[in-house]
């Protein structure tokens, strides 16, 4: 069964399915007449990188968060135009959803589970219904600050709903261009649906919503007829509104294999329709075996860590670090670094002192450990964990830099706590780790807004009437 389970009392009121809704807190939930009932909420857990203070999660409301019936998760937290926007990815019917005033939401009765399956972040009960009925729209929740109250809902029928999946994470494609402008990509994950009336019809691709203003514009890309037919599993912006995506060579999949390309997007180029074109001078897709986690970006150049695939026999060729330049496409080999793997990549400064870092793994047998390592420069020459070049630390899911002040290990532990540290450089230039650790449990998607770091997940809760 699942678990995570939490109480609060609410008022309930149904949303209107409108294109564009102004919600107040009581908003969203659906009334039973029942004492208590399990429903769907969105866990929003705080860490005050400042203060060091880790606030208790805040749980909002999941059930018919967009006027459909459906529940919802969050992907991605994007800080822009002094508000936070987010993709409410719809995620089907809860149990609860599914069963209200007699099937009310169900389009489709023959989706409706009747038996447990599935398994980890595909597991189902039965009598919900898995996935979305709605294939074929995306929304975007827009809010004016960190307490995720009195969002303002948007919806565009031009792309399918706006992520990147891999397995349990959602990966944030809401991205702001240096002028505000706002643009939502779609990869179109929705196509690998099994049920062909939860298959989207759309192409990956992007829309827009312009600055200082909540609704989307007639601004639209088709990114596979730019790609030669691909889609993308991740995506960032680099500078001004270029922006870098993470390309399939074949076709798309739950574990983001076979992502081995990358490509640079303009938005307004070529009038206004947008310009594609993949990057050159990366190893053949085939001989990349990964890329490292958030790529780090630094007067308009992306440095990206490409891994190679191990070949049985071969001599031991280590990853490096990747310089992409946006005006060429162009990528050039930077640093080697002598580890497995390369994790992160990113900048730490305090005061005079400064340095770039890079985490990276190191894999024996069965055994993984991971080392933060500075090194001065990005473009060239070679660091190596162990001496006077950084730490070990455990290993990580993700690894954020807040504003080049502090580094964060947040560590997915599969719906279990998760210890979260964090990291700076002392006075001296060294890296430190901070006093306080935190424990996170689950979360699907992450970003920043102000001075905390924000994570997110769907969460079972029991709502009192």
């Amino acid at each position: 069964m699942k678990k995570n389970f939490l109480t609060w009392g609410f008022a309930s009121v149904l949303l209107a399915g409108a294109l564009c809704i102004s919600c107040e807190d009581n908003e969203g939930a659906i009334d039973t007449g029942d004492t208590k009932t399990v429903q769907k909420g969105v866990a929003i857990t705080y860490l005050q990188v400042n203060e060091q203070i880790m606030r208790n999660r805040d749980v909002i409301r999941g059930e018919n968060f967009l006027g459909n019936g459906e529940y919802v998760t969050f992907a991605g937290i994007l800080e822009a135009n002094n508000k936070i926007y987010t993709a409410p990815i719809p995620m089907g019917l809860s149990i609860y959803g599914a069963a209200f005033e007699d099937g009310k939401w169900v389009k489709y009765p023959e989706l409706i589970k009747t038996e447990d399956g599935g398994s980890s972040s595909s597991s189902y009960e039965k009598g919900e219904l898995q996935w979305t009925q709605y294939p074929n729209e995306a929304w975007i929740a827009i809010y004016n600050d960190a307490g995720f109250n009195h969002p303002t809902l948007i919806k565009t029928d031009k792309i399918s709903y706006a992520c990147g999946r891999m397995r349990s994470q959602y990966y944030q494609t809401v991205w702001a261009a240096d002028n505000g402008d706002v643009y939502v990509f779609s990869p179109g994950y929705a196509r690998m649906m099994e049920a062909d009336v939860q298959k989207t019809t759309l192409p990956a691709g992007v829309v827009r919503i312009k600055a200082g203003t909540t609704s989307f514009d007639d601004y639209y890309c088709n990114i596979e007829a730019l790609s030669g037919g691909k889609s993308f599993l991740r995506c960032w912006h680099i500078t001004d509104d270029y922006f870098l995506l993470q390309m399939y060579t074949g076709e798309m999949n739950s574990r983001g294999t076979g992502a081995t390309k990358m490509a640079v997007f303009k938005a307004t180029a070529n009038g206004g329709t947008g310009e594609f074109h993949y990057v050159e001078g990366l190893p053949e897709p085939d001989k990349i075996s990964s890329f490292s986690g958030t790529p780090y970006f630094e007067d308009g150049i992306a440095y990206i860590g490409v891994v190679p695939v191990s070949e049985s026999g071969a001599a031991v060729e280590y990853p490096a670090i990747y310089k992409i330049d946006t005006e060429t496409y162009r990528a050039t080999k930077g640093l080697t670094v002598n580890a497995t793997s390369i994790t992160a990549i990113g900048k730490l400064a305090k005061g005079s002192q400064s340095s770039y870092v890079v985490s990276a793994t190191v894999t024996t047998g069965n055994s993984t450990a991971n080392y933060l390592l500075k090194t001065s420069g990005l473009e060239e020459g070679s660091v190596t964990p162990g001496g006077n070049n950084g730490f070990e630390t455990a290993t990580g899911t993700a690894w954020i830099f807040y504003k080049d002040q502090y580094l964060y290990r947040l560590q997915y532990n599969q719906g279990n706590e998760g210890v979260t540290t964090a990291y700076e450089l002392n006075s001296s230039g060294s890296i430190v780790k901070r006093s306080n650790e935190y424990t996170i449990t689950r979360f699907t998607s992450y970003g920043n807004y102000g001075d905390n770091i924000i994570t997110s997940s769907a969460v079972d809760a029991t709502f009192a009437n």
